[in-house]
């Protein structure tokens, strides 16, 4: 319920007939509930009769399951505990979270990048880079739009244009100057037609240091040659540090 109407209305309604024209006691009454009412939904209102959803319900929706658990293992991972108001508020658990992953450091190949795109331009990389990954996103993304584009590396025009010859198509030239666009056609190509399979030189090489190691080649260095690559590089790796 919401609190009474002041004695002013009461008094309105009662003399109505009278005094006053009942549109205008109608109006009245219409704009003090509209009153309590948007009082009641702010929570700035009495919320003591709202027994049913209580005030915290009316200001608060908490989070999902699946929102909690992903902002407690983050919380672990940093080493900190969650706060009490992320577990019971919707909007708190999304800001806790934003704040984490804002501090999660970039990966190597966010590194790497960046230091390409720095070198490429002529400019230094910020501390800041490389301390937080939405930094080094977002200085990965003001690089690339500048102009010159950073064109594509060696490896990613060799392996798109294998990858053009497959489909039976030629590679735009725009492809070989853009770094972007080189990885954006190599994605597309893949998505159609697959990654490109190991050439007999490759495998074979992948297939004697798995005999050397007693394991198999795994199925997918069999099929991609990227995956390919990427075993053998960790078994040369491995015979290094030996």
């Amino acid at each position: 319920m919401l609190p009474a109407m002041p004695a002013m209305i009461r008094g309105m309604r009662r003399n109505s007939r009278s005094r006053f024209p009942i549109a205008c006691v109608l109006l009245a009454s219409h704009l003090f509930l509209a009153r309590h009412l948007i009082q009641f939904v702010a929570g700035t209102g009495d919320c003591s009769h709202a027994k049913p959803l209580g005030c915290s319900a009316l200001r608060a929706w908490p989070p999902s399951d699946k929102q909690l658990d992903y902002a407690e293992s983050l919380a672990e991972k940093n080493g900190i505990v969650l706060p009490e108001e992320a577990k019971e508020d919707k909007s708190a658990c999304s800001r806790f979270i934003d704040e984490m992953l804002s501090s999660v450091p970039p990966s190597e190949n966010q590194k790497n990048l960046a230091m390409r795109l720095a070198s490429h331009h002529g400019i230094t990389v910020p501390d800041e880079v490389f301390k937080r990954s939405a930094s080094c996103r977002d200085f990965i993304d003001e690089q690339q739009a500048r102009d010159p584009p950073l064109p594509a590396s060696g490896r990613q025009v060799a392996y798109a244009k294998a990858l053009a010859e497959r489909s039976g198509i030629e590679l735009p030239e725009q492809v070989v100057r853009s770094f972007s666009l080189c990885s954006e056609f190599i994605q597309n190509q893949i998505d159609t037609g697959g990654p490109m399979p190991p050439s007999e030189k490759q495998l074979a090489l992948a297939q004697s240091f798995a005999d050397k190691q007693n394991i198999e080649v795994p199925e997918s260095a069999v099929k991609s040659a990227p995956e390919c690559k990427k075993f053998i590089d960790e078994m040369l790796e491995r015979n290094s540090t030996r």
